[in-house]
């Protein structure tokens, strides 16, 4: 086999596994600013230590 014919199958199955992902995240799931947002707030505390 050939590199261009393995590098061809890696990236098919890389195409599948990110359309399965997608699928099974489902419809309700479609605005990209949402992904990963939970409503969570987030505060840094900086400290001046030396």
């Amino acid at each position: 086999m050939g590199d261009g014919f393995r590098w061809a199958v890696v990236l098919a199955a890389t195409l599948v596994l990110i359309g399965l992902a997608a699928y099974a995240r489902g419809p309700e799931h479609y605005r990209g600013d949402e992904v990963g947002s939970h409503g969570t707030k987030v505060v840094l505390v900086r400290t001046d230590d030396e």
